[in-house]
């Protein structure tokens, strides 16, 4: 296990960071179970090719209103209730897209499971803060990000599979959370169970208090530089998992089956590179050269993806991506939980994560409205293409130079 994960593998005897990588199983689903999927769902829906990314669209932009509420709420009143509550709203409304083909129903249900998910992901995050600190604590955001590379590595290939039996089949897969709800219900312990009170409870301040504290945090250069080089990867990932499907079936020729390895593919990596998130942060002597090479892994390996013809090199792109992706978001979560007081902890990844909601949002909508503009002018290929070339290359650009500025910053006190 220490060759594997280093010199903090024991963590993963922890009972209740077991349980947090189990609930942490639903959370990856959201957007990729559906990447390989949509281009099949556009018959069943009657909808079109730029109409169906809204199934991606409604369910992240809940988060961006929602998850700033769940992370007060969880800092004042407990993270369990929060992920539990989360966890059977997700599986619920998921699993309850199948009995449905109307897509503005489909699309409600959808919106409702991101506010589900918009429970889960900022308390299993901030709850590893509350658990570990140092070396530890990246350890412990890299193994959880790795279950959600894992996750998305098996389920986009089962529903790639399953689609071609009955569209409705890839849904029912969200309906583990509920399961995994009664289990966290049973036997997760608050973090910070050694006090009856949740830590914000701790620190005698009242709402307005804790309001103001949280807001003057985001006035200081370094969170800001943070919160925009936190939404760079989210921007590029939910681009690519919103067009691999065009770009593979549509562009290239290929299946919905080779969509689903893609994603994949990128899945894997992600997960595998998350584990190893502190040894290569030492390994690149520090945050910042690391972080820095991911970003340019995730924007070359969005261009490759985009512009190749050839399925095998489209693999080599999405091992890029998912590499990029590993590196940076292990890291930047780690970032987050130590960037505040323990009081304000779950406020400030809160906001970071909803920050991260409203790029995913955005993107969709954003790589549509340029590719209609660009469509009469280029062809649809042309302008997919260009499209999604130049996302890679200006967030790539974009996330290192929010780097450097993070890493040449300090946060004073609150």
């Amino acid at each position: 296990m220490a060759v594997l994960f280093g010199k903090d593998y024991d963590i993963i005897a922890n009972r209740d960071f077991q349980l947090v990588l189990l609930a942490n199983l639903a959370a990856p689903l959201g957007t990729a179970l559906l990447s390989p999927l949509l281009d099949s769902l556009t018959a069943p829906f009657r909808v079109s090719s730029t109409e169906i990314g809204l199934l991606i669209t409604v369910f992240t932009a809940p988060g961006i209103f929602i998850i700033p509420l769940t992370g007060a709420l969880s800092d004042r009143y407990g993270r369990k209730p929060i992920l539990v509550f989360g966890l059977v709203l997700f599986g619920v409304t998921g699993s309850s897209i199948a009995l449905t083909a109307d897509f503005h129903v489909a699309l409600a249900l959808r919106f409702f499971q991101g506010a589900g998910l918009a429970c889960i992901t900022p308390v299993l995050i901030t709850s590893i803060g509350d658990m570990y600190e140092g070396g530890q604590e990246t350890t412990g955001q890299g193994l959880r990000f790795g279950v959600s590379g894992l996750t998305a590595t098996v389920f986009p290939v089962l529903a790639g599979v399953l689609v071609v039996i009955a569209w409705q089949y890839p849904f029912l897969i969200y309906s583990i959370a509920i399961p995994i709800a009664v289990v966290v219900f049973l036997w997760f312990e608050e973090p910070l169970a050694s006090s009856d009170r949740p830590i914000a409870a701790r620190t005698n301040n009242s709402d307005d208090q804790y309001l103001w504290k949280i807001l003057k945090l985001l006035t200081q250069v370094k969170v800001g530089a943070f919160l925009l080089a936190r939404v760079i990867p989210v921007c590029i990932y939910i681009g690519f998992l919103t067009y691999n499907s065009v770009l593979t079936v549509q562009l290239r020729s290929g299946t919905p089956l080779q969509a689903g390895i893609l994603v994949g593919v990128t899945s894997m990596t992600y997960a595998l590179v998350a584990t190893q998130a502190g040894r290569i942060r030492d390994a690149l002597d520090g945050m910042e050269m690391s972080l820095i090479a991911g970003n340019a892994c995730l924007g070359f390996g969005l261009i490759i993806v985009t512009l190749t013809q050839e399925f095998r090199t489209g693999v080599l792109g999405a091992t890029l991506l998912g590499t990029g992706f590993g590196i940076t978001l292990a890291q930047y979560r780690s970032t987050a939980t130590k960037m505040a007081p323990e009081a304000y902890r779950g406020g400030l990844v809160s906001i970071a994560e909803s920050i991260g909601r409203i790029g995913a949002t955005l993107t969709p909508v954003g790589i549509g409205v340029v590719v209609s503009v660009f469509n009469p002018i280029l062809g649809f290929q042309t302008a997919v293409q260009w499209t999604m070339t130049s996302l890679g290359l200006g967030g790539a650009i974009l996330g290192i130079t929010s780097v450097l500025v993070m890493s040449n910053t300090v946060v004073t006190e609150v």
